[in-house]
């Protein structure tokens, strides 16, 4: 689906990743345990687990490792400043050898504030098969993303899918117990 049929959905997007824990709590274990894989198994400088909130213009970091942030520092960017929302449009992998000589992405902060200088990311996908987030990795030099790498950045992503389902499978048995609760009374 494109960026159109998101904007068209974008209030129930919003409520299903609210509602999935994806906008708050970053650095969790898991989610951080699979950028912390990605990063060794790709040899990036950088890992991130990156949630799309469309009705909010704005991409909220989950798990991140390699990032020079300070301590406080916000956690969230303007979607204009996402390079992850391609990938997330696409519902396809992206690899950008060399983000400076990019026409599309050559002026992101991520160049510029983190020196992200190669990108490689990959679609995850909420319940209903649409894709939420991405993980990325991001190296300071300019390289190319052998096919091993982006099958390998795959199958990560595949994972940080999976959690996102068992989060979706969690609210669903939370949702049928508070209705078994609510009919008892």
């Amino acid at each position: 689906m494109g960026t159109r049929g998101y904007r068209e959905q974008a209030g129930r997007t919003s409520y299903e990743l609210r509602d999935l824990g994806l906008l708050s709590a970053p650095n969790e274990a898991a989610f951080h345990d699979l950028v912390a894989v990605a990063r060794d198994l790709l040899v990036a400088d950088m890992a991130l687990i990156t949630i799309i909130d469309d009705a909010r213009e704005r991409q909220f970091v989950k798990a991140h490792v390699g990032l020079a942030l300070e301590p406080d520092a916000p956690l969230e960017w303007p979607l204009a400043h996402s390079i992850c929302r391609d990938v997330r449009d696409r519902k396809a992998e992206l690899r950008i050898p060399d983000l400076r000589r990019d026409a599309k992405h050559r002026d992101k902060p991520i160049i510029g504030d983190q020196g992200g200088t190669s990108y490689a990311g990959t679609a995850i996908l909420g319940p209903d098969e649409e894709a939420v987030g991405v993980l990325c990795c991001l190296s300071r030099t300019p390289r190319i993303w052998s096919r091993g790498e982006m099958d390998t950045l795959k199958r990560l992503g595949r994972m940080a899918s999976t959690l996102v389902m068992l989060r979706a499978c969690e609210a669903t048995l939370k949702l049928v117990a508070l209705e078994r609760a609510e009919s008892r009374r």
